[in-house]
């Protein structure tokens, strides 16, 4: 079993980075924006190199579909502080067509600012009252344990999630539900490994809330993706995803989505603008 910390590992190359896409995960045409994304942290991180400086933000277009094999990412120190450093990342990698094969010249497929940061203080603790006004889901006190494993017959999903363990609370695609949320219990097959990059690639592991109270197949992507990195999980138990839309128009959807652990703390917080393409 290649564990899902070991796809988003990147290559150090002359102050840039190399990536190997894999196969078998494709969202679409191209790979799961959730392996691009945490490709981009781990490269960034590496950059970087100090295990003081921690991933504090991510914010990343897709801008074109990613196909399996290897990728080229540029870095770019933007700003060096005596806390923080941002780095700018940009993919390239020839776009893939409807079979999710390489064609054509390389282009940049993807692009990334990454914000790493050091401890500052201690006395802001997100599990205080005072700081954490967001209310977890009923769902999480009531745990995962008792909570089937979807099965996904190939071709009913996306390939990307037969990779994946999701156990959905609420919140169906094309169900024509009332709500557009979404709640369920995701996890690798190997269980959360506590690294940035795992949790950055769970956050976009779920189908979009869009997609609850629509009726019928309606083909969707993610143009932007804002992730902030509150806390690392403690455990390898499964996470709870909630999704939630804030508001759509013209086709465009803003959606805010949680990553919640099964003790109870937050551990990210991920904006994404996502576009249901006709």
């Amino acid at each position: 079993m290649t564990h899902l910390r070991d796809l988003i590992r990147t290559t150090p190359v002359a102050g840039d980075a190399t990536w190997t896409c894999p196969s078998g995960y494709r969202q679409g045409r191209g790979a799961w924006g959730g392996l691009v994304v945490g490709a981009f942290l781990d490269a960034a991180q590496r950059l970087v190199g100090d295990p003081a400086l921690e991933p504090r933000s991510l914010t990343s277009h897709l801008l074109a579909p990613v196909p399996a094999g290897e990728v080229h990412i540029d870095l770019t120190v933007l700003r060096e502080g005596s806390n923080t450093t941002t780095i700018s990342a940009l993919m390239h990698s020839p776009e893939a067509d409807r079979e999710g094969a390489p064609t054509g010249d390389a282009v940049v497929v993807a692009d990334a600012v990454v914000v790493f940061g050091s401890s500052r203080v201690a006395d802001l603790d997100f599990t205080a009252p005072v700081w954490n006004r967001l209310e977890p889901p009923p769902a999480l006190s009531a745990g995962w344990s008792n909570v089937p494993v979807l099965d996904l017959p190939p071709g009913l999903a996306p390939e990307f999630l037969q990779n994946l363990r999701v156990r959905p609370v609420s919140g169906y695609p094309y169900g024509g539900g009332t709500d557009a949320e979404v709640i369920g219990w995701v996890s690798p097959p190997e269980g959360v490994v506590a690294h940035p990059t795992v949790l950055a690639a769970l956050a976009d592991a779920w189908w979009p809330g869009a997609l609850v109270p629509l009726t019928g197949l309606r083909p969707a992507a993610t143009l932007a993706f804002s992730l902030d990195l509150v806390a690392l999980p403690t455990t390898d138990e499964p996470l709870l995803h909630r999704g939630r839309v804030v508001a759509a128009n013209d086709g465009y959807v803003a959606e805010t989505r949680e990553l919640w652990s099964a003790d109870g703390r937050l551990l990210s917080h991920n904006q994404q603008t996502i576009v249901i393409i006709r």
